[in-house]
């Protein structure tokens, strides 16, 4: 699963950034793996952690809190499509796309949609493809 961070305000909003390990610390430290320059925004204020198919946010015991959709976090807090994380005055739309794997202890759990595919004619000749116009 990729997810990503899109900045929902300020002068830059719109700019995505990727959430490339777990876990990825948000904070205004030089060491931080997204860093927002902002009195607000503690030190090492919260972190993302992907566990599966599941994405969680940790607040770091920060001076002005994390926030989910307008509601404090206390402890962790699974994410859902559509939340909207607040660190300090940035707001982040959280964003997940499949990558089309399915992590090996969850393969058992998923069925085929179609059980059997249909089979490839065999007619021994394939039909090209039509020609554009003008050739």
């Amino acid at each position: 699963m990729l997810v990503k961070l899109r900045l929902a305000n300020g002068k830059n909003a719109g700019t995505t950034y990727i959430v490339w390990k777990s876990p990825y610390i948000i904070g205004r430290h030089a060491q931080a793996n997204l860093q927002i320059d902002n009195v607000r925004v503690s030190v090492y204020h919260c972190c993302l952690s992907i566990r599966g198919t599941e994405v969680w946010v940790r607040d770091m015991d920060s001076t002005n809190g994390t926030f989910v959709n307008d509601e404090e976090v206390e402890g962790e807090r699974r994410l859902a499509l559509g939340d909207r994380i607040q660190v300090g005055p940035a707001i982040f739309d959280v964003l997940q796309e499949a990558t089309g794997a399915i992590p090996l202890h969850d393969r058992d759990e998923y069925t085929p949609t179609s059980p059997v595919l249909p089979a490839v004619p065999k007619t021994g000749k394939h039909p090209k493809p039509p020609r554009p116009p003008g050739r």
